[in-house]
């Protein structure tokens, strides 16, 4: 009997997931999508000029961060952003995207941020780059139906995410001190 429950029990639950799956971006361009893209691109690459000020959370920028930011850019190729809404054990349901490179390789289900999606407001969308910019952005047109402010701040959380991948990735580019990782051993060492 307990067999039985367990299959049954997965069984539901491979059910669930098949239903849960994001929707993805549909095919209608939007003209003013790629402005409001390009505009956050230019804010997110100006953090990396801005001068550190002491006391602040991350060690100063190298002088060629931003131009390290623009090389990493230019390495995307499309991105497709999506809402996870429950599945895989997560409650927080968050913007994630699928990332895929000029080289081909892909990458995907990676989160934006953690705050929760709410279908009426989050539109999946179909990001094309070229050269580091935004050149073609597709939807299914649901983001007509909320303000544009909507929009602006899911992008600005976006390119956010999207730069910030290779600042983790990569943070000698970008960072003039490299964090060490703990060494817990040392600091537990007794003296």
């Amino acid at each position: 009997m307990r067999k039985a429950a367990t299959y049954s029990t997965l069984s539901m639950t491979l059910a669930l997931a098949a239903c849960m799956q994001p929707p993805m971006p549909g095919d209608l361009p939007n003209p003013q999508l790629v402005e409001l893209f390009n505009k956050q691109i230019d804010l997110q690459l100006a953090r990396f000029d801005a001068p550190y000020f002491p006391g602040s959370l991350f060690p100063p920028y190298l002088p060629g961060a931003a131009d390290s930011a623009r090389r990493w850019l230019s390495e995307v190729r499309e991105v497709a952003t999506h809402c996870r809404h429950g599945g895989r054990g997560n409650v927080h349901n968050p913007h994630e995207y699928d990332l895929t490179l000029q080289s081909g390789e892909t990458f995907t289900d990676l989160t934006t941020s953690f705050g929760a999606c709410l279908p009426k407001y989050d539109t999946p969308m179909r990001v094309s780059f070229e050269g580091g910019r935004v050149a073609h952005v597709t939807t299914d047109g649901s983001e007509r139906q909320s303000p544009m402010e909507v929009a602006e701040s899911r992008i600005e959380r976006f390119v956010g995410a999207l730069l910030d991948r290779d600042t983790q990735l990569r943070p000698e580019l970008y960072y003039s001190e490299v964090p060490k990782p703990a060494d817990p051993k040392r600091e537990w060492a007794a003296p």
